[in-house]
């Protein structure tokens, strides 16, 4: 399962779950990244539909700030979501479901 990121709003930058070619890992930020980034929506242009490509590449390693800036499903009018995948059996693991009920 992972986040489809629209407008960012809903997503702490360290989540495990939005950053393509990622979902599941530890988030690889930079040393000394700003703390005054906390939201996806932070990393934005004012507009919220692309980017602010200079925040993304001060605040994550490069191989993640790749794929930050590889997603285009932005929409600032629109709440971001889940998307639940199956596995090679076609099944939604039950351990998938508790780890985003507990957190």
């Amino acid at each position: 399962m992972r986040i489809e990121v629209k407008n960012g709003k809903s997503i702490r930058i360290w989540d495990k779950h939005w950053i393509p070619d990622f979902v599941g890992q530890e988030v690889q930020l930079l040393p000394g990244v700003e703390r005054g980034i906390h939201w996806v929506s932070d990393l934005l242009q004012g507009d919220g539909r692309g980017w602010d490509e200079d925040k993304v590449r001060a605040t994550f390693t490069t191989e993640f700030c790749n794929s930050v800036l590889s997603i285009k499903s932005l929409k600032p009018d629109q709440e971001d979501f889940w998307i639940w995948s199956l596995d090679r059996k076609g099944s939604l693991k039950p351990i998938d479901i508790v780890i985003k009920l507990k957190g």
